[in-house]
């Protein structure tokens, strides 16, 4: 299905996948540096290289705590990822 003709919902997580790309190489990570940045807590599982990438590709949905782990892993505030859908739905 092209973007264009996809749901708000899934433009919007394609949204959020691309600005997490952008961050993370502007930051200089791979995706397995990044993933390996969010280990795991003793409360929530951490992401594997394959979870950043289905994220970034827009292919798996992603939640507010990951949104919230992978922005402190990039030195950011959560706000600049859900900013990047405003307007989508």
């Amino acid at each position: 299905m092209p973007a264009t003709n996809r749901p708000p919902v899934e433009r919007c997580y394609k949204r959020i996948g691309l600005a997490i790309r952008w961050y993370r190489v502007n930051a200089g990570l791979s995706q397995r540096e990044l993933a390996a940045a969010v280990r795991p807590t003793r409360y929530k599982r951490g992401l594997t290289r394959a979870h950043i990438a289905n994220m970034e590709r827009g292919e798996q949905r992603i939640w507010p705590h990951q949104v919230a782990i992978i922005a402190k892993a990039l030195s950011l505030p959560p706000e600049v990822f859900f900013n990047q859908v405003w307007g989508v739905l």
